[in-house]
C-alpha cells in the first residue's frame, strides 16, 4: 500500500502547483491509495462497461459500505492522431480522479498525459473513517502548469474502448453492482473513433427521489460532445414549466438544466449504469456533509390542502392558490368554479395546469373567468386541484449526432410499470442545424432524419425516434440532424390525486351612526361609521368614501377630530369627501369617527351623510334635522288674586287674617292700605324678575 504522503510527493514533482495543492489537502485527510490490479472477470460491478464512453468533467456518485473501498480505472485515448476529427490541439498535462468520501475527506489520483499516448489513471481508495454512504468521483484534466483545461479541449478527451471502471467493494473485497450513478452523463466519442467504433448501444436506469424508475436504452448512439440529463421537467421556460418540445442550442427563453435552475419543482433523476441494487438504503450520509436520498420507495400521491391568498386590490378576485402536494410531483390541474353551479365545466369556469414539486407550491389565478371578464369578489367561487400525471420522466439529450436505432423507455416501477409509451415534439427543430454558438459556420446534413416529428404515446419497444442512419462521417462541413440540438423524449405515469373542494366568497358591510337625531345651530355632533369584512378572503386596497356634500353646508368638520382604527383616512374639504383606504382580513373591521359643528346662523333643514364602499353595492346613510331656537314669549302678565288669600276688606271693615291695626283716623287707614298694596305689588315684580332671570340662565346653559 502506498501512503498518501508518497502520492503527494510524486504529484508535486510531476504536476503543477494547483494539482500539488489539491494533493496536499488530500494527504491531510489521511486517505490511502494503492495501485489497481487486474480485476477478476467474475466481478459484476464494472460500472460503465455497457454505457458508453466518458470525458473530463464527468462526475460519478457511488455508495460504499463502511470499511469498503473504491476501485477506479479510466483510460483517455490519445487524440493527437485524431486531427481529422478535431483540429483543436490538446496540450500535455495530467488526467485526474478527484475522490471525496462520505466522511468528506479527499484523495487525488493522477497520471501524466501526452496527447500522443493513451493515459490510464487508476487506484483503489479507502477511508477507514468513512461511514457507509455516498462517495464522489470527478474525472478532470489540467495543463502542465496546473490550469484547468477549457471545455472545448476537454470535450476532445474521450475514454478509449477500454471500459472505464468505478467499482465499490465491501471490506472483504466483494464488488457491488448497481451502486454507481450520475445526474449528468457526459460523453465524447473521439476515443472510440480512434478504435474504429462509430456506434454503440447504451442502457441507463433512471430513478427519481420518489421511487419511480425507468430503463432507458439507446441504439446506434454517437455523441461527439454530448450530454444527457433525466428530470421531471425536461426543457423549461423562464417560469420553470416544461415546454414539451425539443430546442436548438442557444434558443432564447429555454432553460436546459431544471434540476439546478428550478430547485422548487425540478427533480433530477439518478442515472444508474446497471440495474440499481435493491439493498441500497433509502437515505445515506453524503460526501457533501448532508444526508441524501439513495433508494426511496414509491409513495402514492395526495393533495391534502388548498389555501387561497388574495393579492389583487379592489373588488375583484385575483391571487394565489397554495397547493400542497405529497407523495409524487407532477402536473396538477387547478379548476375554478366561477358561476357557482357546483361543477367545473361551465363556460365561465377556469382550468389551469402546472407542474408542481413536493410540498406547497403556488398556482396564480388572475381573477378572470373563462371569457376573460373580471369576477367580482361578491361572487362565491370554489377551487379544486387534481394531479393528472405523475412520475414524469424527461430524457434530454444534447448534441447527439447519431441515434440510428432510436430509443426505448420502459417504466420499471410506479402505477404504470411495464409501460413503454413515449412522447416527443421536434416541430421547432426541423432541418439540419449547426450549433448556433459554433464558430465553424454552416454545415450540410447527412443521414436520415426522424420519420415522425411528433410522438404521442408511441410504443417505444425496439427503438423509436431515430436519426443519423446511413450518414457519412461527421466533419466540420457535414453533420447530422441531431447536431446542435436538445432532443426531449418524455413519458409519465397516471396516479391521480384529488383535493377537497375549497369554497370561498368575499363580502363587506358598512354601518353609519350619529349621536343625535335633532340638532340646533351651534351644536356639535359625532359621526361614526364601521366597515367589516364579512367574507372569507382578504380585502386589499379597500376604498370607502364619505360624501360630505350634504354635511358641510350645515357647518364644518373638526379636522383634528378625524380618527381611524386602521388604514389611512384623508379629509378633502374642497372635494367635500372623507376617504379611507386600507386592508381588511376576514372578520376584521375599521371604525372612522369625526365631529361636525353646526353653524349658529345656518338655514339648512338638516344633515344627510352617505358612506359608500367603492366597487361594492354597499352604502350607509344617517340623517339629522336642524331645529331653530324657540321664540321669546315676552313679559309675564300681572298676577291675579290668589284664591287662597282673602280679598281685602272694604274700607272700614275688618280685614280677616290680619292683625287689627290701631286706627287713629281716616288718613292713617288709607296710608296703611297703600303700603300693603305696594308691598304686594313689589312681591309680584320680584317674582317676575326672577322668572325672567331663570329662563335666561337655562337658555345660556343649554349645551351647544
Amino acid at each position: 500500500m502506498v501512503s498518501g504522503g508518497a502520492v503527494v510527493r510524486t504529484a508535486c514533482r510531476r504536476v503543477g502547483a494547483i494539482v500539488c495543492a489539491v494533493a496536499m489537502l488530500c494527504a491531510a485527510a489521511h486517505v490511502d491509495a494503492q495501485s489497481a490490479s487486474a480485476t477478476p472477470a467474475s466481478d459484476v460491478g464494472a460500472s460503465g462497461a455497457t454505457a458508453g464512453p466518458a470525458q473530463p468533467g464527468q462526475v460519478w456518485e457511488v455508495y460504499v459500505e463502511a470499511g469498503g473501498s473504491l476501485e477506479l480505472e479510466v483510460t483517455i485515448a490519445a487524440t493527437a492522431a485524431l486531427r481529422s476529427i478535431t483540429a483543436v490541439p490538446v496540450p500535455p498535462g495530467s488526467v485526474l480522479l478527484n475522490v471525496t468520501t462520505s466522511a468528506g475527506t479527499q484523495q487525488l489520483l493522477h497520471s501524466e498525459w501526452d496527447p500522443w499516448e493513451d493515459t490510464t489513471v487508476a487506484g483503489t481508495v479507502t477511508d477507514p473513517a468513512a461511514p457507509a454512504g455516498v462517495w464522489r468521483v470527478e474525472l478532470d484534466s489540467v495543463a502542465a502548469d496546473g490550469a484547468k483545461l477549457d471545455g472545448t479541449t476537454r470535450a476532445r478527451m474521450g475514454t478509449s474502448s477500454r471500459p472505464w471502471r468505478v467499482v465499490p467493494r465491501d471490506a472483504d473485497g466483494t464488488a457491488r453492482a448497481g451502486r454507481v450513478w450520475t445526474d449528468t452523463r457526459l460523453q465524447s466519442y473521439v476515443g472510440l473513433a480512434r478504435d474504429g467504433i462509430e456506434r454503440w448501444d447504451q442502457t441507463h436506469y433512471a430513478l427519481s427521489e420518489t421511487g419511480v424508475s425507468y430503463r432507458v436504452t439507446e441504439y446506434g448512439f454517437n455523441g461527439i460532445n454530448s450530454s444527457m440529463r433525466v428530470t421531471n421537467l425536461g426543457l423549461v421556460d423562464d417560469d420553470c414549466q416544461p415546454i414539451h418540445r425539443s430546442a436548438r442550442q442557444g434558443d432564447v427563453g429555454v432553460r436546459t438544466n431544471p434540476g439546478v435552475q428550478c430547485p422548487s419543482n425540478g427533480v433530477p433523476y439518478k442515472l444508474f449504469f446497471e440495474p440499481p441494487d435493491g439493498t441500497l438504503p433509502a437515505t445515506a450520509p453524503s460526501w457533501s456533509g448532508a444526508t441524501t436520498w439513495v433508494m426511496p420507495t414509491y409513495s402514492a400521491p395526495s393533495i391534502p390542502d388548498l389555501a387561497w391568498t388574495q393579492t389583487a386590490g379592489g373588488a375583484h378576485w385575483g391571487g394565489d392558490l397554495a397547493v400542497t402536494l405529497a407523495g409524487q410531483p407532477g402536473t396538477v390541474e387547478v379548476r375554478v368554479d366561477v358561476d357557482g353551479d357546483g361543477t367545473f365545466d361551465g363556460p365561465r369556469d377556469v382550468q389551469m395546469s402546472q407542474v408542481l414539486g413536493l410540498g406547497t407550491s403556488v398556482v396564480a389565478w388572475d381573477g378572470r373567468d373563462g371569457a376573460g371578464a373580471p369576477v367580482h369578489l361578491s361572487q362565491p367561487v370554489a377551487f379544486q386541484a387534481e394531479l393528472v400525471t405523475s412520475g414524469e420522466l424527461h430524457l434530454v439529450s444534447s448534441d447527439v449526432e447519431y441515434r440510428e436505432g432510436g430509443i426505448e423507455v420502459e417504466a420499471l416501477s410506479g402505477p404504470q410499470a411495464g409501460s413503454t409509451a413515449l412522447w416527443w415534439d421536434d416541430t421547432a427543430v426541423t432541418g439540419c442545424h449547426r450549433d448556433a454558438l459554433s464558430t465553424n459556420g454552416p454545415a450540410t446534413c447527412t443521414g436520415t432524419v426522424p420519420t415522425a416529428l411528433v410522438g404521442d404515446g408511441v410504443e417505444s419497444r425496439g427503438g423509436v425516434h431515430a436519426w443519423g442512419a446511413d450518414a457519412d462521417p461527421i466533419t466540420y462541413t457535414e453533420t447530422t440532424w441531431g447536431d446542435g440540438k436538445y432532443i426531449d423524449n418524455w413519458t409519465h405515469s397516471y396516479d391521480a390525486a384529488l383535493s377537497e373542494v375549497l369554497h370561498l366568497a368575499g363580502g363587506v358591510e358598512v354601518a353609519k351612526t350619529a349621536d343625535a337625531d335633532t340638532l340646533t345651530p351651534g351644536d356639535t355632533t359625532t359621526h361614526t361609521w364601521t366597515v367589516t369584512n364579512d367574507g372569507d378572503v382578504d380585502l386589499l386596497g379597500l376604498v370607502v368614501v364619505d360624501d360630505l356634500s350634504q354635511v358641510l353646508p350645515a357647518g364644518r368638520v373638526e379636522e383634528g377630530s378625524v380618527t381611524a382604527s386602521a388604514g389611512t383616512v384623508a379629509l378633502d374639504l374642497e372635494a367635500q369627501v372623507l376617504t379611507w383606504i386600507g386592508d381588511l382580513a376576514p372578520a376584521a373591521e375599521v371604525t372612522v369617527a369625526y365631529d361636525v359643528v353646526t353653524d349658529v346662523d345656518t338655514s339648512v333643514p338638516g344633515i344627510v351623510d352617505v358612506v359608500s364602499v367603492l366597487g361594492w353595492d354597499k352604502t350607509a346613510t344617517v340623517a339629522q334635522a336642524l331645529v331653530a331656537h324657540a321664540a321669546d314669549p315676552g313679559p309675564d302678565p300681572e298676577p291675579g288674586p290668589d284664591p287662597g288669600v282673602p280679598a281685602p276688606a272694604e274700607p272700614g271693615a275688618d280685614a280677616p287674617g290680619l292683625e287689627q291695626l290701631a286706627v287713629t283716623g281716616p288718613l292713617l287707614h288709607g296710608a296703611a292700605l297703600l303700603a300693603v298694596g305696594g308691598l304686594l305689588a313689589g312681591v309680584a315684580l320680584v317674582a317676575r324678575a326672577r322668572r325672567h332671570d331663570l329662563s335666561t340662565a337655562l337658555h345660556e346653559r343649554t349645551p351647544a
